[in-house]
C-alpha cells in the first residue's frame, strides 16, 4: 500500500509541477550540463584557483538533476556514487566503506526560494526516483546547518555525525570549514524520504500559507470597507498596508 501511495504521490507532484510551469529531471544532454554548471557558478560558491581542479574532479563523478521553470534553470543538485570517488571520506573522513551516495551542490535561485520549498522538494523527488530505480539505498551530505534543518523539516529520520573539520589536513576541507560552507554531516535512508508523507506536509504548508494570505486579504478588504463607509479617502497617505509576508526561506 505504501509503495502505491508513493507512486501516486509522485504522479500528483509531477502534475502540480507541470501546471506551475516546473520540470524536474536528470541531466541527459550537454546543454543541460551547461545549464547546471552555469546555475552553480551564479548562485553557489566560487573557489580559489588552486582548488578548482579538485572541485571539478568531484563534479565529474556526480549525476546532475536540474529544475526548470518555463524552460529556465532555477535549481540543481548532484548525487555522487562513492564507488567512483568517495568525497565524504577524502574530505571529512566519513563513510570509508562507501555505503552512501552523496548529495552535493544543492542550489536554488534566490527568487524561487519560498516557505514551501517546492523547488527543493522537486529536486529531491527526482533524486528519490532515480535512487529507487537504481538500487541506491542511502544518502549522505555535508553542508551548512540550515540545509540539514530544512531537509529535516520534511524527513525526521536523519542521523547526524560529529566531524572534527579543524583537524582534517585537506586544503579544500579547510577552505570549506573556515568559510562556514560545511557545518553538519548527516546520513539518511532513501526509504525514509517518504513521498506521501512529505507531500502531505507540503500541502499543509501550502494551506497554512494561503490561510495567512487569505486572512490578510480579508483584513485589507474590511479596512477598505470601513474607510469607504466613514468617508476616509481610500488613498490617504497615512493609511499603511502590510508589505510582503516573511515567508522566504534560504537553503
Amino acid at each position: 500500500m505504501g509503495n502505491l501511495l508513493n507512486k501516486l504521490t509522485l504522479m500528483c507532484f509531477n502534475l502540480i509541477a507541470l501546471t506551475k510551469g516546473y520540470r524536474f529531471k536528470k541531466v541527459s544532454s550537454t546543454r543541460e550540463i551547461e545549464d547546471a554548471n552555469q546555475l552553480y557558478s551564479e548562485e553557489a560558491f566560487s573557489f580559489p584557483d588552486e582548488l578548482k581542479a579538485q572541485v571539478s574532479a568531484y563534479k565529474k563523478s556526480a549525476i546532475n538533476f536540474v529544475a526548470y521553470y518555463n524552460g529556465l534553470p532555477v535549481g540543481m543538485v548532484r548525487l555522487a556514487d562513492p564507488r567512483v570517488i568517495n568525497r565524504p571520506y577524502e574530505l571529512y573522513g566519513m563513510d570509508a566503506a562507501g555505503d552512501h551516495h552523496e548529495i552535493q551542490s544543492l542550489v536554488v535561485k534566490k527568487e524561487f526560494r519560498d516557505g514551501t520549498q517546492f523547488v527543493m522538494l522537486g529536486l529531491f523527488k527526482a533524486m528519490y526516483a532515480y535512487s529507487i530505480s537504481h538500487g541506491v539505498n542511502s544518502w549522505n551530505s555535508c553542508g551548512a546547518r540550515n540545509v540539514y534543518l530544512t531537509v529535516r523539516r520534511f524527513c525526521k529520520k536523519i542521523e547526524t555525525e560529529e566531524v572534527n573539520f579543524a583537524a582534517i589536513e585537506n586544503p579544500l576541507t579547510q577552505y570549506l570549514y573556515t568559510n562556514n560552507i560545511i557545518e553538519t554531516y548527516f546520513t539518511m535512508n532513501v526509504a525514509a524520504f517518504d513521498p506521501w508523507g512529505i507531500f502531505r506536509k507540503y500541502i499543509n504548508k501550502l494551506a497554512k500559507r494561503w490561510s495567512v494570505y487569505d486572512s490578510l486579504r480579508h483584513g485589507i478588504f474590511y479596512q477598505l470597507a470601513v474607510a469607504r463607509k466613514s468617508g476616509i479617502p481610500l488613498f490617504k497617505p497615512d493609511i499603511k498596508f502590510p508589505g510582503k509576508l516573511p515567508l522566504e526561506k534560504s537553503y
